[in-house]
């Protein structure tokens, strides 16, 4: 399947619309929220190039959305919308295999917003930042101080011009980052009003670009090693 629409969503899934599938497609140019946005729990988006619009995939409030094994391009927000792919107040969302490539993001890459038993598992991430505050991607970020439980993050290759590097900013329990390539550094702080459970272990990160202010907080952080050598991976 092929869709655009120059003035909005090309794919809406509501809330109540459960088990969608969308797979095999191509989906952009589009505008509004989201060039695919799902309300609707149980859904799948995969092997699909979504590409050239405000936001990728925005998946707000919705349950068991997986996205995977597609390539993602170019949006180009507005400030603080321009996600390829953002997960806000969801559950065991998961977020594994895809490409995210583009240029001059208006913000971060791949967002986790207050959400819980999250997946960003064996993505690679390689792109360039406008905002100067944009990550390649978050887990844990929070303006209520609920930053959400059980996350993981692993096996992830990213590589980041501009912005800021990519990190945990929230935890309520345990929080895990393990066997990511993150040659931009990371960041691992209390952004969010709770940090909690964390693990930082067994990384290849460019520790002269990061920003982690209390190491002390921070299960595993011996374990990382200093590097943008990706071949370092501990397998």
């Amino acid at each position: 399947m092929r869709i655009s629409n120059p003035n909005g969503p090309c794919i809406t899934i509501p809330s109540g619309v459960t088990g969608v599938v969308v797979r095999d497609s191509d989906i952009g140019p589009c505008e509004g929220e989201g060039n695919i946005v799902v309300w609707g729990n149980n859904a799948t988006i995969e092997y699909s190039f979504v590409h050239d619009g405000a936001r990728g995939v925005l998946v707000d409030g919705a349950s068991n959305v997986t996205t995977r094994f597609s390539k993602f391009n170019q949006f180009h927000g507005p400030k603080f919308k321009g996600t390829a792919i953002e997960y806000d107040r969801t559950q065991y969302g998961v977020i594994e295999g895809n490409l995210v490539t583009g240029r001059a993001y208006a913000s971060d890459a791949v967002s986790f917003y207050e959400s819980s038993n999250a997946k960003l598992i064996n993505n690679t991430i390689d792109i360039d930042m406008a905002e100067p505050s944009g990550a390649a991607f978050t887990m844990g970020d929070s303006t209520t101080g609920n930053p959400g439980v059980n996350n993981h993050v692993s096996g992830n290759i990213v590589r980041q011009t501009g912005g800021v590097p990519a990190g945990v900013f929230g935890s309520g329990g345990n929080t895990t980052l393990e066997k990511n390539c993150l040659t931009a550094g990371i960041q691992a702080y209390n952004y969010s009003g709770a940090f909690v459970g964390v693990t930082v272990r067994n990384n290849v990160i460019n520790m002269g670009a990061s920003f982690v202010p209390d190491t002390s907080a921070i299960a595993g952080w011996s374990t990382n090693i200093n590097s943008t050598n990706c071949s370092l991976l501990p397998k």
